[in-house]
């Protein structure tokens, strides 16, 4: 167990944890510190805080090592939805967990949207709950809920650390690497908080983190070499794939691996060079004409309307290396291969297949939905082409769920601009899109997230995290067409009553001015191509841009596309 080390406040110097013999507060304290010693043994070093009277011990600790330890970061929010959602883009970009802080109650309630998109995207996530003694569990005592099984089963590790007895503790980390969400709720009794001087607790030094086995299990090796032995009539669908995945080697062998390829614009194989002649660009259309017998899934789940086909399509072979949490994705019957795509790739070299793959029909359809895109300047998919061009080369994109990531990856250009594409697909929400994006953005120059507009009022408060932050640009793109127009392409839902849209689609007529100013957040509303102007843009620290597709144009897009017209 980790030590801590009090000062002679108390009249001795307590090694150890605090026992019960110690003043309530004392015990708290180090009963906090034991807490944030095993965060920090996971590799966390940053914190995002929503501060209670309930977790004030383990804030008032982070305050004080903050100050004797540089890398320790803490985020203060107000709002613990947004700041799970943060904490989740630090730990995407960063690839090591950050831990959320909250006080006791429903507090603990709003964590659960961010941890079921990190348990099915599968990104690390600690989230540490304060809690009142186990004896107020099912009393309905103020401030008291059954947090013991509230995250579960999305929170797949779960610690109870009640009052006096930090045992719990132990084992966490038994090869010092963690790679899933922990919930480690821990129990405070009052009085909560001393007040002595915290200064000498002394984090212990932490072993490097386990470098997770990449060895890949025979049987998994068979099934891929089996699945791929005869590649005919095989698609590979690539959703968003982690950072240090989209590298030399799986490009090498994907080429070899030499089959059509649809890659979403997350998993940075999109308009790569080397697979200029395997990506297929006409979405869905490529899929209406051609039927695969095989498809081989790596990374995210893909936001293709075919993937949710594949469903009825039970001709179809499917095949997912390291998909996310290990799900198929699909609710019939799909194999699995859990070894590390990496792995896989070094214990299953190929030869390139002889000839080229034919996609003259793709091609062909690609050219036919430029003309689209062309003949409807002010679509929304056309502002999504403009908007791929236009923002600046290296820049960080988040496509915020429903449309803005199914038509950036339908329309968006194919020239390489090394922008550096994200998006949460792991449970397909748009819950906390904004906070998120703000959570990959820290350290980036150049941030564009692009987010419609019921997205961005279901995360409002997004921004209060920016004055925390480093300088940067940050631009918010708010698609605004009036309510949630991705419903009206399920073709349950395409021929209702104009009375009935309203609801389904939650029709508004509000824009996004006010909210960019409370936040202190440039604005600029952008209807016409002559009104985008990247010059001005470029001028501007952090941006509001209100983009207002024409309806109509959109409509007539999507009906021309689908051949209804």
């Amino acid at each position: 167990m980790a030590g801590v080390v009090l000062e002679e406040e108390f009249g001795q110097s307590v090694v150890g944890f605090m026992n019960s013999e110690e003043p309530v507060e004392v015990v708290n304290e180090g009963l906090a510190f034991e807490v944030i010693q095993t965060c920090w043994g996971a590799g966390c070093r940053e914190f995002v805080v929503c501060s209670g009277s309930r977790n004030s011990p383990l804030v008032l600790v982070l305050l004080s090592l903050q100050q004797k330890y540089a890398e320790l970061k803490i985020w203060n929010f107000f709002e613990e939805r947004s700041a799970a959602f943060f904490a989740l883009g630090r730990s995407k970009i960063s690839g090591i967990p950050t831990a959320v802080v909250t006080t006791s109650g429903t507090a603990v309630a709003e964590l659960l949207p961010a941890v079921v998109e990190a348990h099915y995207a599968d990104v690390s996530l600690i989230l540490v709950t304060a809690d009142r003694p186990d004896q107020f569990r099912y009393s309905g005592a103020p401030q008291t809920i059954d947090q013991v099984r509230l995250l579960k089963p999305y929170a797949e590790i779960f610690v109870d650390v009640c009052a006096n007895d930090s045992s719990a503790l132990e084992g966490l980390l038994p090869s010092g690497e963690v790679h899933c969400r922990w919930h480690i709720n821990v129990c405070f009794d009052e009085p909560l908080v001393s007040g002595h001087d915290r200064k000498g607790m002394e984090l212990c030094e932490t072993p490097a983190l386990g470098i997770p086995d990449v060895t890949v299990a025979g049987e998994e090796l068979d099934l891929v070499k089996t699945f791929i032995a005869d590649r005919r009539g095989l698609v590979v669908l690539s959703g968003g794939l982690p950072p240090g995945e989209q590298n030399q080697d799986l490009l090498k062998w994907l080429k070899q691996l030499a089959c059509p390829i649809w890659a979403e614009a997350s998993s940075g194989l999109r308009e790569n060079d080397l697979l200029s002649d395997l990506i297929i660009r006409s979405g869905e259309k490529y899929f209406s004409k051609n039927k695969p017998s095989k498809i081989l899934r790596i990374g995210d789940v893909p936001s293709l309307r075919f993937w949710r086909d594949l469903e009825s399509l039970d001709g179809i072979e499917v095949l997912s290396i390291d998909p996310p949490g290990g799900y198929p994705g699909l609710g019939r019957s799909a194999a699995v291969a859990n070894s590390k795509i990496f792995a896989v790739i070094e214990a299953l070299p190929l030869k390139k297949l002889k000839g080229n793959i034919d996609l003259l029909d793709d091609r062909e359809s690609w050219n036919d939905l430029l003309a689209l895109l062309k003949k409807y300047p002010l679509s929304e998919p056309a502002w999504l082409c403009r908007l791929s061009l236009r923002i600046p080369a290296g820049s960080l994109v988040f496509l915020g769920n429903s449309m803005p990531i199914r038509e950036w990856n339908l329309a968006a250009s194919y020239e390489d601009r090394q922008l550096r594409c994200f998006a949460s697909r792991g449970a397909n929400g748009i819950d906390g899109q904004l906070s998120s994006f703000l959570g990959l953005s820290v350290n980036e120059d150049e941030s564009w997230g692009l987010f419609g507009d019921l997205t961005t009022l279901y995360d409002m408060s997004a921004p209060w995290v920016m004055d925390q932050m480093k300088s940067g640009k940050r631009r918010y793109v708010v698609i605004n067409n009036g309510g949630g127009r991705i419903f009206s392409h399920l073709p349950y839902l395409a021929n209702l009553a104009e009375d009935e849209k309203r609801v389904t689609e939650n029709r508004h007529q509000m824009n996004f001015q006010h909210w960019a100013a409370m936040w202190g957040l440039g604005y600029q509303q952008v209807e016409e191509v002559d009104e985008f102007v990247p010059g001005d843009i470029a001028k501007q620290e952090s941006l509001v841009i209100e983009l207002c597709p024409d309806l109509d144009q959109t409509e007539a897009f999507w009906r021309n596309l689908n051949g209804d017209v």
